[in-house]
């Protein structure tokens, strides 16, 4: 028989469709590294704190994750950076 059925079998099929519905330039293993919750290790900063550590304005933090040049994610309406992403911006290893 053939599943025809457009919703979300479970929970996790519905997770993955909203992120990728509202955060398209996080890749599969982004994704994936959200198992039980927080990617491990990760640690997320607001625009502002990221604004400040790269000494430009907020607009051009925002235009950097428009761009794919930051990595974020929407958390309750907010935007949230991946710290790995500014420090692979910034060449810190």
């Amino acid at each position: 028989m053939i599943d025809n059925n457009p919703y979300p079998k479970n929970i996790a099929e519905a997770a993955y469709c909203l992120l990728v519905a509202f955060n398209p330039q996080l890749t599969l293993d982004d994704i994936q590294s959200f198992g039980a919750g927080k990617p491990q290790g990760a640690s997320l900063c607001r625009v502002k704190e990221v604004a400040r550590e790269l000494s430009v304005s907020e607009i051009t933090v925002r235009r950097m994750i428009k761009d794919g040049r930051l990595k974020s994610i929407m958390i309750g309406g907010s935007i949230r950076v991946f710290q790995d992403s500014v420090n692979e911006l910034m060449g810190v290893a």
